[in-house]
C-alpha cells in the first residue's frame, strides 16, 4: 500500500525567476531517496517501482523537475541540466535531507550526476550518500532522431503542436522499450500527460536544445574524484543510451558499479521493476551497512 503525502509545492529561485517545484513524499523510513525522472516524463514514471519500497524502511521524494509534470514551466531560456541540478541541490538543502540517495533516469540521471559534482564542490557533501543512475548519459552523445527534430528552429514547436500526443508517446515508447507489449494504455496515458499543459511545448524544446551543457567537459573531468558509491543500472538492449556509456562511467568513477539487466531497454524501472528494485535495495543496504560500520 502506498503511504504518500499529498502533492506539495516547494519554491526556489535557481539561476532565474522563482520556480515552483511539485513533489510527493512517500513513506517514513530511515533511508531517503530522491527520484528524478527523464525527459518528457514526470514523477509518475516511477509508479511501477515506488510501490515496491516498504514505507517503514524508505522515504521517497518524487519530484517533477522544472518544466515537467506539474512544476513551473516559466518562459525563460534556462532548462539545461546545470540549472536542474542547482534546483535539486537547493531542494536537498532546504529540506535538510542529509544522507540522501539520488536516483536518476536518463536525463534525470545526468542531472543527478551533476548534482553530485556540485555537492562535492560545496559544503553540501553530507547531503548525499550515493547515486543510482539508470541509462543516464555521462558524456555527450548523438541525440535520438525525434530530439534532433525538436532542436530545429520552429520545427520542434510545430511538431509538438500538430502531432497527437498519443501518436508521439506510442512512437517514443516503442523505440525505447525492449518488450513493445508493455506499450499499453496505462503507460501511454502516463506519458501523454507530459505533453499537455500551458508552457509544456516551450519547456520540452528548450530542454532538448540545452541538453548538452557548455560546461560538460569541466564536469566530466571531476568524475574520477567523486567519492561516493555509484550504482549504474542499464538495460542490455538500451538503444537510447548504450551500455558503453555505463561501462565508461564504471571505469572512471572509483566507487562505481555497473549492473546490466537482460531483456530490458531504456526504462528498467518500468520494464523490469522487480529486478530493478532488488538491485537498488541490495546496493542501498550495502552502503548503509558500510556507513554504520565506519561511524
Amino acid at each position: 500500500m502506498r503511504s504518500a503525502e499529498p502533492d506539495a509545492v516547494w519554491c526556489c529561485f535557481g539561476y532565474g525567476p522563482r520556480v515552483c517545484i511539485r513533489y510527493e513524499r512517500q513513506g517514513s523510513g530511515p533511508i531517503p531517496l530522491l527520484l528524478l525522472h527523464g525527459f518528457a516524463a514526470s514523477r509518475s514514471t516511477w509508479d511501477d517501482l515506488r510501490e515496491r519500497f516498504p514505507c517503514d524502511e524508505y522515504t521517497l521524494y518524487l519530484m517533477d523537475m522544472k518544466g515537467f509534470g506539474r512544476s513551473s514551466k516559466p518562459h525563460d531560456t534556462d532548462y539545461g541540466p546545470v540549472e536542474q541540478a542547482a534546483i535539486v541541490l537547493a531542494f536537498l538543502t532546504e529540506l535538510n535531507l542529509s544522507g540522501t540517495f539520488l536516483v536518476g533516469h536518463s536525463y534525470g540521471g545526468t542531472v543527478a550526476l551533476l548534482t553530485a559534482i556540485m555537492a562535492r564542490r560545496s559544503t553540501s557533501r553530507r547531503l548525499l550518500a550515493g547515486v543510482i543512475l539508470m541509462g543516464a548519459p555521462a558524456w555527450p552523445q548523438p541525440l535520438p532522431r525525434f530530439f534532433r527534430y525538436l532542436e530545429a528552429p520552429l520545427l520542434g514547436t510545430l511538431l509538438l503542436m500538430i502531432l497527437p500526443n498519443r501518436y508521439v508517446v506510442t512512437r517514443a515508447l516503442t523505440s525505447i522499450y525492449h518488450d513493445v507489449k508493455l506499450v499499453d494504455d496505462r503507460h501511454r496515458e502516463r506519458y501523454a500527460d507530459s505533453f499537455r499543459g500551458k508552457g509544456t511545448v516551450h519547456a520540452l524544446v528548450r530542454t532538448v536544445r540545452q541538453m548538452i551543457p557548455a560546461q560538460w567537459e569541466e564536469f566530466s573531468s571531476e568524475y574520477p574524484r567523486l567519492e561516493m558509491p555509484l550504482l549504474l543500472l542499464w538495460g542490455r538492449d538500451d538503444r537510447v543510451v548504450r551500455v558503453r556509456q555505463g561501462e565508461r562511467l564504471r571505469d572512471t568513477v572509483p566507487e562505481a558499479r555497473l549492473e546490466i539487466i537482460d531483456h530490458c531497454g531504456h526504462n528498467p524501472h518500468e520494464e523490469a521493476p522487480d529486478e530493478c528494485r532488488q538491485r537498488i535495495e541490495r546496493f542501498l543496504k550495502e552502503v548503509t551497512a558500510g556507513r554504520s560500520e565506519n561511524e
